[in-house]
């Protein structure tokens, strides 16, 4: 594991254990959407919200949620795959 991945690990058990200190940290989002931010572009390209869920750990509904907040806050794009409708793809705004 490289030092970048084992910190984001760290951090995430922080927040997990303390979110309230996390999130007044981060204020505008909270740690779950700004780790979501990061997962987006650890995939590369646009990912499928199923792709980001594999990568975060998290349930499809769990990632769906979180992306909404982050669309409305005007973080991230969600529209449908031009080939399969039933995929949406992720895009950072």
């Amino acid at each position: 594991m490289d030092p970048g991945q084992f910190l984001l690990r760290q951090h995430s058990a922080f927040e997990n254990r303390h979110p309230a200190s996390v999130d007044s940290f981060y204020k505008v989002i909270s740690w779950k959407q700004y780790f979501a931010i990061i997962c987006i572009k650890l995939c590369g390209g646009n990912p499928t919200i199923n792709q980001l869920s594999e990568v975060m750990g998290s349930s499809h509904q769990n990632v769906n949620q979180i992306l909404l907040k982050l669309e409305k806050k005007g973080f991230v794009h969600i529209e449908d795959d031009v080939c399969d409708r039933r995929k949406q793809r992720i895009s950072i705004t």
